[in-house]
């Protein structure tokens, strides 16, 4: 697993306190709309639309909790930092998954088949005459 240092994202602001809502809100359009942020999740992610949604769902998370983070730059990256493994992490789970889920579909197939199989040896045992019906499934399958 690839990690980052999160000391390759170079410092976002000067100003460290906020008073008032709108204040909060500058702050955190200020730090979430930083490229480098955005590059920062990219990397982790391997993805531009995944590091974008990453930034979504960090400013989103941010937002919720008001203006009570105290310093909003570093919460930002370890959020950002955060988010982006747990991407990762439900990205391969899910493909894990899905491999699984074909391997199983694979397997099932034959058993499938073999049904259909059995299933147009009924109808076919079924138009046989009776005598001839009885002697075939005598022979084959007692």
């Amino acid at each position: 697993m690839l990690l980052i240092s999160t000391t390759t994202v170079p410092s976002i602001l000067e100003e460290k306190s906020v008073s008032t809502p709108a204040e909060y809100d500058a702050l955190l359009v200020k730090v979430l709309s930083r490229a480098s942020l955005k590059n920062y999740a990219a990397r982790i992610v391997d993805s531009e639309d995944d590091a974008e949604d990453v930034i979504q769902n960090v400013a989103l998370k941010m937002l919720g909790r008001g203006s009570t983070i105290d310093n909003a730059e570093r919460y930002a990256q370890r959020s950002i930092r955060n988010a982006s493994f747990d991407l990762r992490r439900s990205a391969a789970a899910r493909s894990a998954r899905e491999e699984q889920e074909a391997r199983l579909a694979s397997r099932l197939e034959p058993v499938a088949d073999i049904e259909i199989a059995f299933a147009k040896l009924k109808n076919a045992l079924d138009n046989l005459p009776v005598l001839t019906s009885q002697i075939f499934q005598m022979h084959y399958f007692d």
